[in-house]
């Protein structure tokens, strides 16, 4: 399995790395938005592990621009963040191809699972929570 986590937050993406990489899954972190999105655009991946909340291009203009270009149901993406998300807003980004949103603070164990419920699916299904 190959995972593209986008966070700015370094000890973030360091442990979960270390977790996922524990578990046979190979990594590739962007730390930036910019860097995320030339990943995605650029390479194949499983899963994007995508934080909302960043300087520059935020995940959230990331999510915007994968749905305008039709690439999110390409992408199993994996909402991380912290942010207080409107109910409405969780309905349109699970409409519009999101796999799922996860709170942050959040189980590195949890989060392995899910990706490995969701990858046992067709690629164009998804999972409404």
């Amino acid at each position: 399995m190959k995972v593209l986590i986008i966070d700015d937050n370094k000890l973030l993406t360091e442990t979960m790395t270390s977790f996922l990489e524990l578990k046979k899954v190979q990594c590739r972190v962007a730390i930036n938005g910019k860097d995320g999105l030339d990943c995605i655009l650029k390479e194949r991946f499983d899963f994007v592990l995508l934080d909302l909340s960043m300087p520059g291009v935020s995940g959230y203009s990331i999510y915007t621009h994968l749905k305008k270009t039709n690439m999110l149901r390409l992408n199993r993406v994996i909402i991380i963040t912290g942010n207080r998300l409107f109910d409405s807003d969780i309905r349109e980004m699970m409409h519009s191809g999101v796999q799922r949103i996860i709170k942050k603070p959040f189980s590195l164990m949890d989060l392995y699972n899910e990706m490995i419920k969701i990858s046992s699916l067709p690629t164009k299904q998804t999972i409404h929570v």
